[in-house]
């Protein structure tokens, strides 16, 4: 587990986002904030699997979290929300490389 001051490395990020479950997580927490039970609905992963996915995106400093009652609300954080819609929409779109 990296320190809360580590700098996060652009080749780590980059790859922990070749997983496509955390590239819908993305795009779901882009849109709206959510806790883990609507992220487990909207996305229908397993609830385990869910937690290890944002565990990582929250290490990478992606993702935050604040609690509310019961609930953990997970959303972009600002400071990410600009790369994360860029690299979305590159991901999204249909690229020749010829």
């Amino acid at each position: 587990m990296r320190s809360k001051n580590a700098k996060i490395n652009k080749s780590e990020l980059l790859q922990s986002l070749l997983e496509p479950n955390r590239i819908r997580i993305l795009e779901f927490l882009h849109k709206n904030d959510s806790c883990v039970c609507e992220l487990v609905r909207e996305l229908k992963i397993k609830h385990s699997l869910l937690s290890h996915h944002l565990s990582t995106l929250m290490n990478l400093k992606i993702l935050e979290n604040e609690k509310k009652g019961r609930h953990i609300i997970y959303r972009v954080r600002d400071n990410r929300a600009n790369c994360v819609n860029t690299v979305l929409k590159l991901i999204n779109e249909k690229i020749d490389c010829n």
